[in-house]
């Protein structure tokens, strides 16, 4: 039986979290990354990962689906203050898919994106990219960001682009 790790867990949005945990372990899953989105959710992880020691490990993000201009800064703020205690940055990203758009628009989603990424390069962090509908645009900001340790999460694009992303 494989040890396993699961890198991408959204555990805020897990109503019984002691059972899950106790379902995961006896999978074999020895470790799980919790990602945040938001202020909110970055909290929470940094609260399961310290009741869930050497178990649970932190991803601090700011997803676009919850971009929000009055918060952005609180958030990018929270990460920064916080960056010691996470493993990587995410989720954060691109998502062009128009429900999205009506509340954060393209150049809203890239500005937050941007400032995230940088933050992956200052503190040495791997990042971890929500990209639908976005995916050039994600990659060329993660190559502009010069990042070598990056998760594509939720791709779905095209393979020409996904080929860049392997090399």
């Amino acid at each position: 039986m494989y040890s396993l790790i699961d890198t991408h867990a959204h555990l805020e949005q897990i109503k019984n979290l002691e059972q899950a945990l106790t379902e995961a372990k006896s999978a074999n899953i020895i470790a799980i990354i919790g990602v945040g989105s938001d202020y909110k959710s970055n909290r929470k992880v940094l609260d399961f990962a310290q009741t869930y020691k050497d178990f649970i490990y932190p991803a601090l993000g700011l997803h676009p689906w919850n971009l929000k201009v009055s918060e952005i800064d609180r958030n990018l703020e929270f990460i920064e203050a916080h960056i010691d205690k996470a493993v990587a940055i995410g989720e954060i990203g691109l998502d062009y898919h128009k429900r999205v758009r009506e509340r954060a628009e393209k150049d809203l989603q890239k500005c937050a994106l941007k400032e995230v990424l940088k933050m992956a390069k200052t503190y040495k962090k791997p990042v971890i990219i929500h990209s639908r509908y976005a995916w050039r645009d994600s990659l060329d900001l993660v190559e502009e960001a010069q990042l070598e340790k990056v998760v594509f999460h939720w791709y779905t694009g095209t393979s020409s682009v996904l080929r860049d992303i392997v090399s």
